[in-house]
């Protein structure tokens, strides 16, 4: 029976031994490579070359991933980062002092919207596009307005809700992946492969500006499971598909 392979579907990823699954979002790849570690001894016996003898191991596998979503846990991941949820909320009297005019001053949170900028000592409010603008990081104090170099500036506002990533606050983690795929080339038949441990390593490069769609490239190394312990089954992944 011919068995032709087109793949599509969902990648899912879980602490190391859970059985719930979170989705990666859009996963453009999925690939495993495989390296072998070979022995071999050298046919000395006559002078035509070759091996008597040879031994090949698997020496180790790696899964990579293109992800096409940045979300916070993704992101994460990539990075070595913690993220952190904020719900949405006010801000009643943050504290800007003002370095320069015309620089960027970011506020506590993202994404400021029904800001109000008053002189910390009080007095009447300043008066947004002649004397600051908003951004989605801050203000900025322009230059031919009220504010000087060196005010104190005191910024109320709300923000949405958002997510913060500390990148680098955590080792490489571990988890499991779920691949729920389909053969395109089968009608869409089901193809699943599940990987019991992967150690991730840092994604090699993002870009944050850019002309096309961005996309998260994770990679990690599989790792043998000691916890199956039942002859005949793998340690380390398997795949499932229809007959």
């Amino acid at each position: 029976m011919e068995k032709h392979y087109i793949g599509k579907g969902k990648v899912l990823a879980s602490t190391v031994g859970a059985r719930g699954f979170r989705e990666f979002g859009n996963c453009s790849s999925l690939k495993f490579s495989f390296s072998e570690d070979k022995k071999t001894v050298a046919d000395s016996t006559s002078t035509g070359g070759g091996n008597a003898a040879s031994v090949t191991r698997i020496k180790d596998v790696t899964v990579e991933m293109d992800l096409r979503e940045l979300s916070a846990e993704n992101l994460a991941l990539a990075i070595f980062g913690e993220s952190s949820i904020y719900a949405a909320g006010n801000v009643a009297s943050e504290v800007v002092l003002v370095v320069g005019l015309d620089c960027l001053h970011p506020l506590a949170h993202i994404g400021a919207s029904t800001v109000v900028v008053t002189p910390s000592a009080g007095g009447a409010a300043y008066v947004a596009g002649t004397d600051y603008v908003v951004t989605g990081a801050g203000i900025k104090p322009l230059t031919g307005g009220a504010i000087a170099s060196g005010d104190s500036l005191t910024v109320s506002y709300s923000y949405p809700k958002q997510a913060v990533i500390q990148a680098l606050a955590a080792s490489g983690k571990e988890i499991s992946l779920l691949f729920d795929g389909m053969n395109e080339a089968a009608s869409g038949s089901p193809v699943v492969v599940e990987v019991y441990r992967i150690k991730l390593s840092p994604t090699d490069s993002i870009d944050f500006i850019g002309d096309d769609f961005a996309t998260l490239k994770l990679k990690g190394e599989v790792l043998k499971d000691t916890t199956i312990v039942q002859p005949g089954l793998s340690q380390f992944f398997k795949a499932s598909q229809l007959v």
